[in-house]
């Protein structure tokens, strides 16, 4: 009896194959009576034309059978089936009342009208009695299964609201639907569009595409889909290269539609999109990949689950040359038994020919195999079990129950959705009517909305899925991806991963890497070689490749160059960052080496001199060289020495701002000192009474050497006030010159000619001691030390224009090792030759004869010396 059903189901289905006309209210195209009545919609046409004619304004003409939706209604009855003959309702009947459609609100909107008519009213299609406290109605359908499309379902749901009458959608995803102050009784077994949006972004990301283009339709689906799908791709560097939102009746086929086709494609094949986001019904998405299959342009389309698994589309001439095809359905499995079934029915006709008669109004044509889906061919010889062969046809036609299979085959997963949608309803049944395997406590007696309330709050596993709705009535089912195989004459669609509601994708990785390592598209780059990056060009959503500049980098791929940190570089070929070398004065450097060396020669040589001359310290020699002011002397030269070691290793802002200054200022204190010693000297030996009493009011060596500081220090600290000494970094040719800057030129300009004067105040008390004995001559070897301090530091300022910067640091030191070894030799070596080599003059009785004979020999009389 089931098996005769179901055959005459399909004998019924290809009678109405052409079209159908629906008279006011609609006629149920399956019905069933049971003790609950389980309403459904289903669109088995995709188009409904309605009538102008006043006589029949309320006719609707449906044209465009879908074959698909036939099976999905298939797969309600043979679930309501499944449960009427198992214990989950004991002695209770389900009953069912389908209903077509036809794609069509204001049709479905009848439909729903005559599911809420009271079941204690006479049943009149053309008069519908709905009262007014809705509380207390008792329809004829307690539960609806459908509708397909989300924009018939929001329609649909606000009506079935009023009475509170649980619908649970197969296939209506958008999210608007989840809002339950507006849908309060809407339930779905498919995941909301929310989710579906956020999958498709993670695959654009997963499969690095850097342009995408989003076509969507002015409707519930397709608006709010594709504006989640753009909402998504702002936080990643996904380029929209364009968006088109196609009108809700961009399918049909008048002149407004042809222009508005050309105008997408015209954009898709214009545009650098690598992939094609497609978000709308299938009869939109036929339409443009026909053309662009008419056209023959190619480019990678991602489906939304509307169009996924359409057999429809993936059978159509010339799909392989639009290129990839990638696409969404929910998680899903087979329907236990349902193929097996179909297959009993198709074994049942083969035994009786007689249920084959009404076939015979089926056209045995290419078109109406089309009609049907049947894409696929059999060969003579080559009889396949499902099909039935004996006409000796090679193509199979609408009469082929082989053609049922093929779909059950084809991954829809619809049915499953709709199988768990007719389980969640017994589920809520047998809660709500206190059911165990035996009996039922209650009776069928109760409202819709005590039904919806169970339904809503059901948790259970069926085939190892769990199915439960969260407060927004939506479940908690991933999506599988699919990738379609146009080469394939059975099975184009083939799952390839999956996508969970944690946000994640998984692919196989030969498959990333496929898409990752594209080079260019459509004239644009996507993937670099390293040192090179991306840069946006003058074409929307297009970037280049340009290499890098100097201080960037790019490891290669799809990114841009990179700015390297402080202190670091791009490598020869720009692929990466690496330290700058620093270049200074190495303590290895031969240069280096040389000042070193000689600075401690020149330290031990001073330390030398010191300890003779405190051993000496009380001979006439030391005394009349200065007597403690030559250990003030050493102790400077001695400093300036050290600062030598301050220009050799890695310059510091602390060492920077010690060697010139601390040079500067214990040079000054040398000549400062040998300044007093000289002026000292000078007037002990005028022999001017008039003059040696106006000059010895001014020998004082402490005031004097006090007073030449006290300018220099002056100096120093303008110096240290408005630009002192510092250390600088000079980047050049992927190389850090680490140098110490002077700071003020000015002020140390200044310095060093106020140095230079006070050697020349030596040099002219060396003119005016030329007549002294010569032992006191020494004046003249320390104006020698002064006169190549000024030659060394006049030379400085042109070398130091003339040299690089890393190259000044050796020459001042070199300067400063010069200046401060000519003053030590020249000041000290006369009076150390004679401590040393002359010990019997080094006695105030022989110092006193050789200046009296001295002068004797000069015709200076000794009385006058001696006033």
């Amino acid at each position: 009896m089931c098996c005769f059903s179901y055959l005459w189901l399909v004998l019924h289905a290809c009678a109405l194959l052409e079209s159908q006309t629906l008279a006011p209210g609609g006629s149920a195209w399956f019905s069933k009576p049971g003790n609950i009545t389980i309403g459904g919609l289903f669109p088995f046409h995709q188009q409904a034309i309605a009538s102008y004619d006043l006589s029949l304004l309320d006719t609707v003409n449906c044209t465009d059978f879908d074959l698909t939706a036939f099976l999905d209604t298939l797969v309600m009855l043979y679930s309501i089936e499944q449960i009427n003959n198992s214990t989950m309702l004991p002695n209770i009947s389900l009953g069912y009342k389908i209903h077509d459609t036809c794609s069509d609100s204001p049709t479905a909107i009848r439909t729903v009208l005559g599911f809420m008519q009271d079941k204690n009213q006479p049943a009149d299609n053309c008069s519908i009695s709905i009262p007014c406290n809705f509380s207390t109605l008792e329809p004829r359908v307690k539960a609806v299964i459908g509708e397909e499309s989300s924009e018939i379902s929001t329609v649909v749901a606000r009506l079935l609201a009023v009475p509170m009458i649980a619908q649970i959608s197969y296939a209506s995803t958008s999210q608007v639907l989840s809002d339950k102050s507006k849908y309060p009784s809407f339930l779905r077994t498919v995941s909301s569009d929310v989710h579906q949006a956020k999958a498709i972004v993670e695959l654009i990301k997963t499969l690095s595409f850097h342009s995408i283009g989003l076509i969507g339709s002015d409707d519930e689906y397709g608006k709010y889909g594709i504006e989640n799908i753009a909402d998504g791709l702002e936080n990643l560097t996904v380029c929209s290269a364009f968006k088109e939102i196609l009108p809700s009746y961009f399918s049909q086929n008048d002149s407004q539609t042809q222009s508005e086709l050309s105008e997408v494609i015209d954009k898709i094949k214009n545009s650098t999109a690598e992939a094609i986001v497609i978000f709308t019904k299938d009869l939109n998405v036929e339409l443009i990949l026909e053309e662009a299959a008419r056209q023959n342009f190619s480019r990678t389309w991602i489906a939304s689950d509307t169009w996924s698994t359409s057999t429809r589309i993936a059978s159509m001439d010339g799909i392989r040359k639009i290129g990839r095809v990638f696409g969404f359905i929910w998680k899903t499995k087979k329907v236990p038994g349902f193929e097996e079934h179909i297959r009993s029915i198709q074994k049942k006709a083969k035994e009786d020919p007689s249920y084959w008669g009404p076939f015979l109004a089926c056209p045995n044509t290419s078109a109406a195999s089309d009609r049907w889906n049947c894409s696929f061919e059999v060969k003579k010889g080559e009889p396949e079990d499902d099909v039935d062969n004996d006409s000796g046809n090679d193509t199979v036609t609408c009469m082929d129950l082989g053609c049922f299979v093929q779909h059950v085959q084809m991954f829809t997963g619809e049915h499953y959705a709709i199988y768990l949608a007719v389980n969640a309803i017994a589920q809520g049944l047998r809660s709500l009517l206190r059911c165990d395997d035996v009996k039922c406590e209650r009776n069928t007696d109760f409202y819709p909305w005590e039904l919806h309330d169970a339904v809503s709050k059901v948790n259970f596993t069926l085939n190892d899925t769990n199915v439960a709705f969260d407060e927004n009535g939506d479940p908690s089912i991933g999506y599988n991806i699919l990738s379609w195989n146009t080469s394939s004459v059975e099975i184009p669609f083939e799952i390839i991963g999956e996508y969970n509601l944690c946000g994640n994708v998984t692919l196989p990785q030969s498959l990333v890497d496929e898409f990752t390592s594209i080079a260019a598209i459509l004239g644009c780059d996507k993937q670099c070689r390293p040192g090179y990056g991306l840069v946006t060009s003058d074409k929307i959503c297009c970037q280049k490749c340009t290499t890098c500049s100097t201080d960037s980098f790019s490891p290669g791929g799809g990114v841009q160059c990179s700015t390297c940190e402080e202190n670091m570089t791009s490598s020869a070929n720009r692929s990466t960052c690496v330290s700058l070398k620093e270049k200074y004065l190495e303590w290895s450097d031969p240069a280096a080496v040389t000042l070193s060396v000689f600075s401690a020669i020149g330290i031990l040589f001073l330390l030398s001199i010191a300890a003779l001359l405190v051993k000496h310290r009380n001979t006439p020699i030391v005394k009349g060289a200065g007597g403690q002011s030559c250990f003030v002397i050493l102790v400077s030269l001695c400093a300036c020495f050290c600062s030598v070691y301050t220009f050799i290793g890695r310059p510091t802002y602390l060492s920077c701002k010690v060697g010139l200054p601390l040079f500067t200022v214990c040079f000054t204190l040398s000549v400062s000192c040998i300044v007093a010693n000289l002026f000292q000297i000078f007037v002990g030996f005028v022999f001017d009474a008039e003059l040696s009493a106006k000059v010895r009011r001014f020998n004082r060596p402490v005031a004097i050497v006090t007073a030449c500081m006290g300018m220099q220090g002056l100096l120093c600290l303008l110096w240290f006030v408005l630009s002192p000494p510092t250390m600088i970094e000079d980047k050049k040719d992927q190389v850090i010159n680490l140098t110490c800057t002077r700071g003020s030129d000015i002020i140390f300009g200044i310095q060093l000619a106020y140095t230079a004067f006070l050697c020349i105040v030596c040099f002219l008390f060396a003119f005016k001691g030329k007549r002294l004995p010569d032992l006191y001559k020494n004046a003249s070897f320390v104006t020698i030390s002064m006169l190549i301090y000024l030659v060394v530091w006049v030379l400085f300022f042109p070398m130091y224009m003339h040299l690089m910067k890393t190259d000044v640091q050796p020459i001042e030191a070199t300067a400063i090792l010069v200046a401060t070894g000519s003053l030590l030799c020249c000041h000290f070596c006369p009076k150390c030759y004679v401590i040393l080599f002359k010990k019997e003059i080094n006695e105030e009785r022989a110092i006193l004869e050789r200046i009296r004979k001295h002068f004797e020999n000069k015709g200076i009389s000794t009385v006058t010396l001696g006033r």
